[in-house]
């Protein structure tokens, strides 16, 4: 049995930790870590056969993953919020090949997240079937560099949504209709690899939360 004195103890411990964390946050300089990272991916993508050029190349894999860097850095410019590779950072995504099959979804799962308060959050993105959808809805006479082009922004894309759940674990994310947001709930749309996007209702929740960056002063010393 789990004494009073040890729940007490967890329970002022995690208030600690959240006061902390909420006095870090509105430190006008203080900037947020969310790591992301491509996870022991093959890039293994059925949908790249023959008529599409076949296999993605060492280049073309590093070119979707410096893609998918830069997009997801995108989505949050401005904002005091650094896309790094640590594996440790207070937010995390990682990229995985796929995802088991899991019979409790139902429809097609491509990414999934879960806050773990003050301690951040986590979560995952599928590599195979987000690639496949980049095939699925390049338009006709798509160049494979464009189609390349297309895997890494739509990987970078879904995975700054995910960061937004951890970031805003409550309220729908989800509520828009603007189908050329990072908020929009579903994956299956041509917006998610091609053409601009944007941040609709989530957009100042995410400027209140993580604040503007503060532009650094020439000469200045910290």
């Amino acid at each position: 049995m789990v004494s009073a004195r040890v729940v007490i103890g967890v329970a002022a411990l995690t208030t600690t930790l959240l006061l902390a964390w909420e006095v870090s946050r509105r430190s006008a300089d203080h900037v947020v870590a969310a790591g992301f990272w491509f996870d022991a991916v093959t890039f293994e993508a059925p949908a790249l056969d023959a008529t599409r050029g076949g296999p993605l190349s060492a280049s073309e894999r590093t070119t979707v993953e410096s893609l998918a860097r830069a997009e997801l850095a995108a989505a949050f410019a401005g904002l005091r919020l650094d896309v790094t590779s640590s594996r440790t950072a207070h937010y995390r995504v990682r990229v995985v090949q796929a995802f088991p099959p899991r019979q409790a979804i139902r429809g097609m799962a491509v990414a999934e997240s879960r806050g773990l308060g003050a301690f951040g959050g986590e979560g995952a993105v599928d590599f195979a079937t987000l690639a496949a959808l980049a095939v699925r809805f390049a338009p006709p006479g798509t160049l494979r560099a464009d189609l390349v082009a297309a895997i890494g922004r739509g990987i970078g894309r879904v995975a700054a949504h995910e960061l937004a759940h951890q970031i805003l674990p409550r309220g729908d994310l989800h509520a828009t209709t603007d189908v050329a947001s990072y908020d929009f709930g579903a994956i299956d749309r041509p917006g998610q690899f091609y053409g601009p996007m944007q941040w609709d209702l989530a957009g100042p929740r995410l400027r209140e939360v993580l604040g503007p960056r503060v532009a650094a002063v020439p000469g200045a010393r910290r």
